[in-house]
């Protein structure tokens, strides 16, 4: 190696600790921007795909159990002055049901997801059909009927619930599965690029060194037998072997000694 950065050129000598040193570098953060990227976009995906499907299918929950409570004032209250705004209620948020499921079934990105949407969407299909079974009876005030098949809707409800619940536990899982690989990512990147940097560190400081040695230690034996020639003493050699400028001094040097003494 020293013999190697010997016989180079002194701005090749710099060149190549440079283009060393901008290597590591350019090696850490090309680690950093890909990783980066990476979390980025798991990041992303838990956002837009885990955590707001689990919160259109929570949603989904909270307006069917919306419209259990306004069915059980139809059937049981009785009170024919707030039956427009309590159907009227019961129609928005069978809407809002129908979009957000419409709008779940575009993220669903797993043969697991898939089916068990596919289960659901029967089911809440039985119970839609249960409930408005009890609001035309409801409607027509036949009350008694209404009662009869309202537990219909309540197992078809549940039924409905178990998918819903088995759906939310799918995303729960996806967004673990998703904040466990930016963790490892980052601790992976974390590791990788210390060593790089350590490692960069290290070679930089040896390169550094060996450099500046060779290049002080052969300016050394320029300098004493420039103070020999100027103190008369002509037998002086300088011992530079290398190819680089200050070799090629040294030679030149050793010339100039030699011409002066046959003059002399």
């Amino acid at each position: 190696m020293r013999k190697w950065l010997n016989n180079l050129k002194t701005r090749q000598k710099l060149i190549s600790c440079f283009i060393l040193i901008a290597l590591f570098i350019g090696i850490v953060g090309a680690i950093g921007i890909v990783n980066l990227s990476k979390i980025n976009s798991n990041a992303m995906s838990m956002h837009d795909n885990d955590l707001k499907t689990i919160k259109n299918l929570t949603d989904i929950e909270k307006n069917t159990a919306s419209v259990r409570a306004d069915l059980l004032k139809l059937v049981y209250q009785h009170r024919e002055e707030q039956q427009d705004s309590i159907l009227k209620e019961i129609d928005t948020l069978k809407d809002s049901n129908t979009k957000l499921i419409e709008e779940y079934e575009k993220t669903l990105n797993s043969k697991e997801e898939e089916e068990t949407f596919s289960q659901f969407k029967k089911d809440f299909e039985v119970y839609r059909a249960a409930r408005d079974i009890v609001i035309k009876y409801s409607i027509e005030k036949n009350y008694e009927e209404a009662d009869a098949k309202f537990d219909a809707v309540t197992e078809a409800r549940k039924k409905a619930f178990t998918s819903l619940d088995k759906l939310i536990e799918i995303n729960l899982r996806q967004a673990d599965e998703e904040y466990n690989e930016n963790n490892a990512t980052f601790k992976v990147s974390l590791y990788t690029i210390n060593i790089i940097t350590v490692l960069g560190l290290l070679l930089a400081i040896i390169f550094g060194w060996l450099i500046s040695g060779i290049i002080s230690n052969q300016l050394k034996k320029v300098v004493v037998f420039a103070e020999a020639i100027g103190e008369g003493d002509l037998t002086n050699k300088i011992h530079i072997d290398s190819r680089d400028e200050i070799g090629m001094l040294a030679k030149s040097l050793n010339l100039a000694g030699d011409k002066i003494r046959m003059l002399i």
